[in-house]
């Protein structure tokens, strides 16, 4: 009888550790890899790219503003654990020298190789805050947001060199929807030396690869309403130059744009810099590729 309860017992703990031993194997080869980005265009790609292979999250919540967020304790907990961290770079995230302070995360700065906008001096020391050198709204002109994909996908082969071939079908897909995008614009605006009144000063890349010029209400960073004198000189601005259209941005108060609109008889008409998605454009099945393209519609509208 005790030979019997120790060979039971002994035939117990085989198959405890039989057990563990393939609990342990099924969870390392479904061990999958993490991707934090720090906004929703860099979602947007990555997920475009990774296909589900790796899984993508955005770091801010749906709907918040790029301006003034800073990460929570819960982000960085998420983000200890990430095994890359995708920034739009340029300065657009200030937080992210907390987060190097804080976790060993690889950071992958998506700007790389693109031809960056030097700011200007007023620009660039905005209030008491550095805001960086550069204009970082690389990611609402094709051409940019084509160099930002190309990194994305070189940092995911690294990362799951076996889906190589899987990232870089992804990447060549991508990559065909924006040149088409290109195209459209460069057809439908390179004749032009046009002007637009935009909300905030985040189009200067569209306006230098396709040749028109963007009059901007606020500056560079959109946190200043413009004063009694900045809206004579855009009222006076848009009559000399016949400008037919003036953008608000989607989301925000379309006031100031309405005043200056109703002064000189123009149309009114929203714009999106896609820094988020809000829960509208999500029940639409509106994304970063068909906001784009609403944007690019709107502005060949309005000069033509």
């Amino acid at each position: 009888m005790k030979w019997f309860k120790n060979s039971l017992l002994l035939l117990v703990l085989i198959l405890l550790i039989t057990a563990c031993g393939v609990k342990e194997g099924k969870d390392q080869q479904n061990d999958e890899s993490v991707v934090y980005t720090s906004f929703y265009p860099l979602e947007y790609m990555a997920e475009r790219i990774a296909g589900g292979k790796i899984k993508v999250h955005n770091i801010m919540a749906l709907g918040a503003s790029v301006h003034g967020w800073e990460p929570t304790a819960k982000d960085m907990a998420g983000l200890s654990d990430a095994d890359l961290l995708i920034i739009n770079g340029l300065g657009l995230e200030p937080w992210l020298d907390d987060v190097r302070g804080s976790v060993s995360t690889t950071i992958i700065d998506s700007s790389n190789g693109v031809d960056a906008i030097v700011l200007q001096e007023e620009d660039h020391d905005h209030g008491d805050h550095d805001h960086g050198e550069y204009d970082p709204h690389i990611w609402l002109a094709p051409k940019n947001a084509i160099i930002q994909s190309e990194n994305i996908k070189n940092a995911f082969v690294d990362l799951v060199p076996e889906e190589k071939e899987y990232f870089e079908k992804n990447f060549e897909e991508l990559t065909m929807e924006l040149e088409g995008l290109d195209a459209q614009f460069a057809h439908s605006v390179g004749d032009f030396n046009a002007y637009i009144i935009v909300p905030h000063e985040a189009f200067g890349y569209l306006a230098r690869d396709y040749g028109f010029k963007q009059v901007p209400i606020e500056g560079i960073h959109s946190d200043t309403e413009p004063d009694l004198q900045k809206m004579t000189e855009l009222t006076d601005f848009a009559k000399d130059h016949h400008i037919s259209t003036v953008f608000y941005e989607e989301g925000d108060s379309p006031k100031i744009p309405q005043a200056i609109a109703k002064e000189i008889g123009a149309d009114i008409e929203g714009i999106s810099t896609i820094e988020a998605r809000t829960q509208e454009q999500i029940d639409a099945e509106q994304d970063y590729l068909t906001i784009m393209k609403e944007n690019i519609e709107k502005i060949i509208e309005a000069i033509k």
